[in-house]
C-alpha cells in the first residue's frame, strides 16, 4: 500500500508541474519578473487533512522577487515598519536582487505579513499549525515518523547546527512520504496561526501567571507533541509577526486551485497616508455591529483603544469590560469625545454584526462612543498579530486568548498596552490622556 501511495503522489506532482507552467504566474511578468512559476502543488491523500494541496518546497528568492515587482508596497526599500522589521530581506542586495547562485534558496528575512501576503497574491494561503506539524511529521517512508529515532535525532542534530547565510537550492535532498522536500534540514517555516498561546511561553508579558495572561476558556497545553515538535512549539513562541529572521521562509497551501492569481496587491487610497507605523495598515474586511462595512483607517483622528474579545467568553472578557468601563470612567467629559472604544471580536464564525449588536446593548455601551467589529479570520489574524494578541480557538468553539488593552494614538499607532487580568489601569488612563491633549 505504501508503495502504491508513493507512487501516485509522483504522477500528482508530474501532472501538476506540467499544468501549471502554463499557469498565470507566467502569462503575467512584470517588467522586471523572471519566468519563475508557483511552486507546484501536492494534492494530500491521507491523514488528517486529506485533500490538502501543498506546495512541495518552499517559496524561493526568485518567487519572491516576481511578488514584489508585481506588489512594489512590499518592496525592501517601501514596506511598512508596522509590517516588517529593519532587517527585511536584509540578504538581498537591493530592492530585486538577491545574492548570485541563490535564485532558487528559500527566501528568508521575511515577516509573517509579507509571507501572508505572498500567499494572497499566489492564491493560497498560510498553513495552519495542525496542518504543517501533521505533514512534519512524515519520514520519508511513513506518514508518523515520530516514532523513528534515527529520523527525529536527524532533526534535532538540524536544530543544533548553525545554518549557512544562504540556505541550500530548495529539493536538495529526498521528500517525506507525502513527496514534499524540505520540511526539515533547510529552514524553519512560518505558519499562519504562530501566534497561538502556549504554556511553553515562559515570560510572556509582564507575569508569570499564566491564568493571568490567557483566558481559561480551553486548553492551551501542547500535550500531544513530541519532543521534536515542543521544541519547534516554543520556538515558535519567540516569533513577532513584523519580524525578519535569517533561517524563518514559508511555504503556501491551498484547499483548492483558484483561477486568478499574481494580481498586484495595491494598498488602498485610504492607507497610502498612514504612517509606517500604523496598525491600521494590517487592514481588512470589517462590519461593525451595525452591519456597515468599516476599515480601520475609518478611526484616524481619534485615539482609540482596543481590546480583542468573544462574545461567548465567560471568565476574562467580562472582566476586561469592567475594567474598560473603570477607565473610560476616569477620562475627563471634555476629552471622551476624542475618544474610540474598539471591541474586536476573534469569533468569525459566531460574532456576527447581530450578535455583537446584542452584546453591546447587553453591556450598555454607547456605540457613539463604542464600536464593535466583526472580520474575516484573514483580518482578524492580521490585526491579532499587530497588537500582540495571541489566540487559539478550541473544539468547543470558545477561545483561548492573552488579554491586552492597547491604546492607540490618532494615526493608529501603540501608545500603551496593558497586559494581564488585574493589572494597575492608572497607565493606560495616563496614555489616554496624553494622546487627547
Amino acid at each position: 500500500m505504501g508503495l502504491v501511495m508513493r507512487v501516485s503522489y509522483l504522477v500528482i506532482v508530474a501532472v501538476i508541474s506540467s499544468l501549471f507552467l502554463t499557469s498565470c504566474s507566467e502569462s503575467k511578468p512584470g517588467p522586471m519578473a523572471s519566468e519563475t512559476p508557483l511552486t507546484p502543488m501536492v494534492k494530500i491523500a491521507e491523514g488528517a487533512f486529506v485533500d490538502l494541496l501543498v506546495e512541495e518546497h518552499p517559496v524561493t528568492n526568485a518567487q519572491f522577487r516576481n511578488f514584489v515587482i508585481s506588489s512594489p508596497a512590499w518592496l525592501r526599500s517601501q514596506a511598512a515598519a508596522v509590517l516588517v522589521g529593519e532587517n527585511y530581506l536584509q540578504h538581498w542586495l537591493g530592492d530585486f536582487e538577491y545574492p548570485e547562485g541563490s535564485a532558487n534558496s528559500p527566501v528568508t528575512n521575511v515577516s509573517w505579513f509579507a509571507a501572508r501576503e505572498y500567499a494572497r497574491w499566489a492564491g493560497r494561503r498560510l498553513a495552519t499549525q495542525d496542518e504543517w506539524e501533521s505533514l512534519a511529521l512524515a519520514s520519508e517512508t511513513v506518514a508518523d515518523g515520530s516514532q523513528e529515532k534515527r529520523y527525529q535525532q536527524t532533526i534535532l542534530d538540524w536544530y543544533q547546527r548553525q545554518m549557512p547565510e544562504i540556505p541550500t537550492a530548495v529539493r536538495s535532498g529526498k521528500p517525506n512520504y507525502y513527496q514534499l522536500f524540505d520540511m526539515h534540514g533547510l529552514i524553519w517555516e512560518w505558519v499562519d496561526d504562530f501566534n497561538k498561546p502556549s504554556t511553553l511561553m515562559a515570560g510572556y508579558g509582564q507575569t508569570s501567571d499564566v491564568t493571568k495572561l490567557f483566558c481559561g476558556n480551553v486548553e492551551i497545553a501542547d500535550s500531544d507533541s513530541n519532543d521534536v515538535a515542543s521544541f519547534r512549539l516554543s520556538f515558535r513562541n519567540s516569533f513577532i509577526a513584523n519580524q525578519t529572521y535569517p533561517n524563518v521562509g514559508f511555504r503556501c497551501v491551498a484547499d483548492a486551485y483558484v483561477a486568478d492569481c499574481c494580481l498586484p496587491l495595491e494598498p488602498s487610497s485610504a492607507t497610502a497616508a498612514l504612517p509606517n507605523e500604523s496598525i491600521y495598515l494590517t487592514d481588512g474586511l470589517w462590519r461593525d455591529q451595525s452591519g456597515g462595512e468599516r476599515a480601520l483607517s475609518d478611526f484616524v483622528g481619534q485615539v482609540v483603544v482596543a481590546v480583542m474579545i468573544f462574545t461567548h467568553c465567560e471568565y476574562a472578557c467580562p472582566r476586561t469590560m469592567l475594567d474598560l468601563k473603570e477607565i473610560e470612567k476616569e477620562i475627563p467629559a471634555e476629552q471622551l469625545g476624542k475618544v474610540r472604544w474598539l471591541l474586536v471580536s476573534m469569533d468569525s464564525e459566531r460574532d456576527t454584526p447581530e450578535v455583537l449588536q446584542a452584546y453591546a446593548e447587553k453591556n450598555n455601551l454607547d456605540t457613539s462612543r463604542w464600536t464593535l467589529l466583526h472580520g474575516d479570520d484573514f483580518a482578524v489574524r492580521g490585526i491579532a498579530a499587530a497588537l500582540g494578541v495571541r489566540y487559539k480557538k478550541g473544539i468547543k468553539g470558545n477561545f483561548a486568548h492573552s488579554n491586552i488593552i492597547t491604546t492607540l494614538d490618532s494615526a493608529g499607532r501603540i501608545a500603551h498596552q496593558l497586559v494581564g487580568l488585574g493589572t494597575e489601569s492608572s497607565p493606560t488612563v495616563a496614555a489616554i490622556k496624553a494622546e487627547c491633549q
